[in-house]
């Protein structure tokens, strides 16, 4: 009996290690989003966008020209890591650019972060997809409008 208790011990710190273990991270490539809107108003729906996306405190648009057409913002989310018993909240963080031009806007995610969790990188995998999948709905709809 003890003997399967070691066990279980053992095998709950193993994986709980490999669960917090780093790996890198990949870097989404740019997207391109065709629309037949105009520069400035598919600026208008961009800059709505970044509005209702960024909800916490710690996020912000860095950079906001309307005549280049370019919007940057810092994006913040968190994430649970669970390591045996308990868990953990990490963050982490993007930077989202978009380039509006006639005809289409370029949307990136870029992770700040270098490194995280495994469980980590696939939450994030989900977050950006959600976060890609809300920006592309959003310029269909405008168009749509």
């Amino acid at each position: 009996m003890k003997n399967i208790l070691i066990l279980i011990i053992t095998v709950l710190v193993f994986t709980s290690c490999d669960s917090l273990r780093l790996i890198p991270v990949e870097q989404q490539l740019p997207l391109n989003v065709a629309t037949t809107m105009t520069k400035l108003e598919a600026y208008g729906c961009v800059r709505e966008w970044y509005e209702d996306a960024f909800k916490l405190p710690d996020d912000a648009i860095q950079m906001d020209d309307k005549e280049l057409g370019v919007i940057t913002g810092k994006f913040t989310s968190y994430y649970y890591v669970s390591w045996g018993a308990g868990y953990t909240t990490m963050p982490y963080y993007f930077l989202i650019k978009t380039k509006i031009k006639e005809g289409f806007v370029t949307y990136q995610v870029i992770a700040r972060n270098t490194e995280m969790p495994i469980k980590g990188i696939k939450s994030m995998q989900i977050l950006t997809e959600n976060l890609e999948r809300n920006f592309i709905t959003r310029i269909k709809e405008c168009q749509n409008n």
